[in-house]
């Protein structure tokens, strides 16, 4: 066995072996460890994939290494445990499956590059400090199925600029520290259309300064004096207009995962061609403005 912290925060180890008899490994045990993890595969505990720990039917993911840049998380995956990616600097972002319903304490703390950060629509609670010091982020999505946020679970997200909450009341908050360092004058809350109000008069809630409802565009192409991005939903592009700057487009699909990210030059063309029909969410950054809108994809109009 491997007892609790017991090479936390050791990021100079280059490398981790675990043997078949290894049965019980402690919270936290390799926390913050910058070395990939291998372990003997007649292990009938745990397993890894890629250098990230896992248990033996990969259902639950226990650690990832520091050095890790990029993840492909399998879809047999439901939950992501306490400290998981803490300290995973060189993550720019992650996509989780939507099997995952569970996410742990501390889970993606200290991930302060990680631009994007979408939760899988099965989950219902974000635990203490599960973005704690994620400075870099930029954007944020909690689905409707969140109910619950724990202690400091957001703490010192200061680049947050687009935080989309989904679920049609305010989600409960455990104290006032949750959105501690947000920037509540700079990061715009969108929530669910009927919504605005509940939202602005709601503790901790109320103090975004800019609490706006998440638009949603018809079949046909739309474009609103304050958009950003024109839609053609016949060609399935997206246009961005009225901007000299080019334009950070991210698109998730109804679950909140993470479907297509990209630059967009003024007046260039994206095209969202090989998206299947469905729901989605557009998020655009152009400078210091974000705006986020709904769009749906259709394959015939006939």
């Amino acid at each position: 066995s491997i007892g609790n912290n017991a090479f936390g925060g050791c990021g100079n180890l280059t490398g981790i072996s675990l043997p078949s008899t290894l049965q019980t490994i402690g919270a936290g045990a390799f926390r913050a460890c910058n070395g990939v993890i291998v372990i003997n595969a007649d292990n009938t505990k745990y397993s890894t994939l890629n250098g990230v720990l896992y248990n033996k039917t990969q259902t639950n993911l226990i650690q990832c290494p520091t050095s890790v840049s990029t993840v492909n998380i399998p879809n047999t995956v439901t939950s992501i445990g306490d400290d998981a990616f803490c300290g995973c600097t060189n993550l720019t972002e992650i996509s989780l499956p939507p099997t995952v319903s569970i996410i742990g304490y501390g889970a993606f703390a200290f991930c302060n590059n990680m631009e994007t950060f979408t939760v899988p629509s099965l989950v219902n609670k974000m635990n203490s400090a599960v973005l704690f010091g994620c400075s870099g982020l930029n954007v944020l999505t909690l689905p409707a199925a969140v109910n619950s946020i724990d202690k400091a679970a957001f703490w010192n997200c200061s680049g947050l600029r687009s935080f989309n909450v989904y679920s049609q009341n305010p989600v409960t908050l455990s104290d006032s520290l949750a959105f501690f360092w947000i920037d509540k004058k700079a990061c715009t809350l969108y929530v669910p259309l009927g919504s605005v109000n509940a939202y602005r008069n709601a503790t901790v809630w109320s103090a975004f300064n800019s609490i706006t409802e998440i638009k949603t565009t018809t079949i046909e192409s739309i474009q609103k004096p304050e958009d950003d991005f024109l839609f053609n939903s016949r060609m399935k592009t997206l246009e961005l207009t009225g901007a000299e700057l080019p334009a950070l487009i991210y698109v998730f699909d109804i679950s909140g995962k993470l479907m297509l990210k990209n630059t967009v030059q003024a007046n260039e063309t994206l095209s969202l061609g090989l998206l299947p029909n469905g729901l989605y969410i557009v998020t655009a950054r152009v400078g210091g403005k974000i705006s986020s809108s709904k769009i749906v994809i259709l394959s015939d109009f006939n």
